[in-house]
């Protein structure tokens, strides 16, 4: 099998091959639960039309290479053809000539309607379920609506620095307009890190009132560069990190550690230590009966 070959091959059958199944379909989309990690919430996007997948916890993708050499920790290409043929022989024959066609044009992108406050009965409801006050959502998202693809949607929406909005509805997640970090000001020697909105408003809840602290919302671990160079600029003496119990989560507290050796790095995970993630260990002490996790 040559790499030609390897790319042609559907990610959704490598994934079936390896014993995963989509939790949901949508529209040229995809959803797994991430197959580099335990999660209860899929955050694995497949695009069967381009064949390639993205994986949200990580900010990373690829195709069927990639993939292969990642969840099953092959260091070379040559490595991971060798598995692929085991799975699929010599895989799919190449595809035959077609005469050249011209490219449809790129859709349009995301279009912003309007944002307002949080009104629709959908999003208050999805709110209580991650366990969150829709008043204390007040001040902090917006109900944006959007047009995409000629359709009309809605979704809470997160302010980010560069002007774009961070979109989270029951059933997508994603960006409109420049995806970046968001920064919520408060006081600039102590910095609180997120990995995602939820986690943050789960701590507000938590505390019962603003944090106090400057906050960094991720919005994505791959963005950890740009909130070293926020807290590099605020020079903050100390750091609280409110990260995953995952590989990523991993990764973004050493960066950190690396990147601010002057400064006090603190992992709150072990406040949720057994759970993924803050809202999750917080929704799970509220079914139980158990105390919050200290903020």
């Amino acid at each position: 099998m040559n790499i030609k070959q390897a790319k042609a091959i559907p990610l959704e059958d490598v994934l079936q091959r390896l014993g995963h199944t989509p939790e949901r379909r949508g529209q040229n989309q995809l959803w797994y639960l991430s197959p580099f990690r335990i999660e209860t919430t899929p955050s694995f996007k497949v695009d069967p039309d381009a064949n390639s997948f993205w994986d949200f916890g990580e900010g990373k993708g690829g195709d069927a290479l990639d993939l292969i050499q990642r969840i099953e920790g092959l260091p070379k290409v040559a490595d991971a053809l060798a598995r692929l043929e085991r799975l699929f022989g010599n895989g799919p024959p190449p595809p035959c000539v077609a005469p050249a066609k011209k490219s449809p044009p790129a859709p349009a992108a995301p279009e912003l309607i309007r944002t307002q406050p949080v009104h629709a009965r959908s999003l208050r409801a999805y709110l209580k379920q991650r366990g969150i006050d829709p008043t204390i959502a007040v001040g902090t998202v917006k109900e944006v609506h959007y047009r995409a693809k000629g359709k009309d949607y809605f979704a809470l929406g997160l302010l980010n620095d560069s002007g774009g909005y961070e979109l989270r509805n029951p059933f997508w997640k994603g960006s409109l307009g420049s995806k970046d970090i968001t920064t919520i000001p408060g006081d600039s020697r102590r910095v609180s890190v997120f990995e995602g909105l939820f986690d943050y408003l789960t701590a507000v809840q938590i505390a019962g009132d603003t944090l106090g602290d400057t906050v960094i919302v991720l919005n994505s671990v791959s963005l950890a560069e740009r909130a070293i160079a926020r807290i590099g600029e605020l020079g903050a003496e100390r750091i609280d990190v409110y990260r995953d119990h995952d590989a990523a989560g991993e990764r973004l507290l050493e960066s950190f550690v690396k990147a601010l050796p002057n400064a006090a790095i603190v992992d709150k995970s072990d406040t949720y230590r057994g759970y993924r993630d803050l809202n999750e260990g917080y929704l799970a002490a509220r079914k139980s009966g158990k105390a919050c996790a200290a903020i």
